[in-house]
């Protein structure tokens, strides 16, 4: 039998990947030479990129670069939840590219929705306070 603990190890664990940068954005992968890379915006001079010898070590050093990058993104982003999680109200996310820095324990602020809208306007309402 699983006890509890497990279980809640198991749940902390899920919750760190999710909520890294290369799960919340998505980037683009592709295949560069003999490399995988990780893109996200609309070329390499202009956004933000991992490489790898596979696609997961791309997806780690995106998430490195992410965090490293203090290049100009463009502002607020909604996605919908990936996890399944989330109450039906709570059904999109919302970040400040600007500020978010993909990490777990990170007091950048999160807007939640119904909508992305939604989702958006809260996030604007905790960046006011």
């Amino acid at each position: 039998m699983i006890d509890r603990q497990s279980i809640l190890n198991v749940e902390y664990q899920t919750a760190l990947e999710m909520g890294r940068p290369f799960m919340l954005l998505r980037p683009k992968m592709l295949c560069e030479g003999n490399k995988w890379c990780a893109l996200y915006g609309d070329n390499l001079q202009d956004g933000v990129a991992g490489f790898g010898e596979t696609p997961e070590l791309a997806a780690y050093d995106f998430d490195e670069h992410w965090k490293a990058e203090r290049l100009p993104r463009s502002g607020i982003k909604a996605f919908p939840d990936i996890t399944g999680w989330a109450p039906k109200n709570e059904r999109y996310h919302a970040i400040d590219e600007n500020t978010y820095d993909g990490a777990p324990d990170s007091n950048s602020p999160i807007g939640t929705g119904p909508t992305p809208e939604a989702a958006i306007a809260d996030l604007k309402a905790q960046l006011e306070d």
